[in-house]
């Protein structure tokens, strides 16, 4: 008892001047309480596609235009930002009967070693012009993956419609970039919150572009990457799960009790429009009948796949 009132001064010596500091402490004491979330390990499927930061309420309004079909639910996620979403859904156990495919490079800083094989599209994958992984590039690693693991459930990892906006040409949105090099170096990722006496912002990107700019980028990066999943799914054998590790904030009101609106997503805040989430089931009924060996060739991965079955085997001998 003794110790933790040592701890609260010092952490109250160290921070009082700084307005920041009280704005969390604020949010965190009054709103960052919620329903909790879904464990998605617990939940029934083959194939899980998470699309990253993205907002029930988008994904309702265009998911139909891409062609997917399925029964469309939501779910509340555990997390609000893709750190607290893992740790909410991988901390405890292990999990090898899954192999995790992603462009989110947290997944591996965290959690590498609790899935039965990482595929980290984020590493070898990257657009370094665009400052992400592109959801065509998603889409062959996921091809690849299909092929090599068909006896283990997958979750695929999209980055989009998370920012950066790939509409938004001509413009520095580096914070990828950032998480990047610390993931490729071990390092934890230190985001820069900029904090304002009625507003918090998670990027800078947020602060320069107006409401109606930010929207409109993220609806084109949602729209494309619902190309790409609306064809992914036909070649994912069993029940496919669209969802997303958390929503997308652009000026929500953290609370009835704070007038302070938020932009962005952050792991202390449990608004509606970061924790709902699409939770679109579509069964083996809802797909398309193709030929995942057909895909391959039209897409000319057959070396590819060759190299990471020899990456397979390697790993069995370990």
């Amino acid at each position: 008892m003794l110790r933790k009132l040592r701890r609260v001064a010092l952490n109250l010596w160290e921070n009082w001047r700084d307005p920041g500091w009280w704005q969390r402490l604020l949010i965190r004491k009054l709103c960052s309480h919620g329903p909790p979330g879904v464990r998605i390990v617990d939940e029934d499927w083959d194939s899980l596609i998470i699309l990253d930061a993205c907002r029930y309420d988008f994904f309702r309004a265009f998911y139909r235009e891409a062609g997917l079909r399925g029964r469309l639910e939501y779910r509340i996620s555990a997390g609000t930002d893709t750190r607290s979403f893992l740790r909410e859904n991988f901390s405890y156990g292990s999990f090898k009967d899954i192999v995790y495919v992603t462009a989110n490079p947290f997944v591996d800083l965290y959690f590498k070693d609790v899935f039965y094989d990482v595929i980290s599209v984020w590493d070898f994958g990257w657009d370094s012009r665009h400052g992400t992984v592109l959801p065509s590039t998603m889409y062959r690693y996921s091809i690849v993956a299909a092929a090599l693991y068909p006896e283990k459930r997958l979750i695929i990892h999209f980055m989009q419609p998370h920012y950066p906006y790939l509409a938004l040409k001509g413009l520095t949105q580096s914070y990828l970039e950032h998480l990047r090099s610390s993931a490729l170096s071990g390092r934890e990722p230190r985001p820069k919150l900029r904090f304002y006496p009625h507003k918090i912002y998670d990027v800078e990107l947020n602060i320069r572009l107006p409401k109606r700019v930010l929207v409109r980028a993220y609806i084109a990066n949602l729209r494309l990457v619902l190309r790409y999943v609306s064809r992914l799914v036909n070649f994912l054998p069993g029940r496919t799960i669209i969802t997303s590790d958390h929503g997308e904030a652009f000026g929500d009101r953290v609370c009835r009790l704070l007038p302070i609106r938020v932009y962005g997503h952050f792991p202390w805040v449990r608004v509606p429009s970061l924790i709902y989430v699409p939770w679109l089931v579509v069964e083996e009924r809802d797909k398309e009948d193709v030929d995942i060996r057909e895909e391959i060739r039209r897409l000319g991965l057959g070396r590819e796949l060759l190299r990471w079955r020899a990456r397979r085997a390697s790993r069995r001998v370990r």
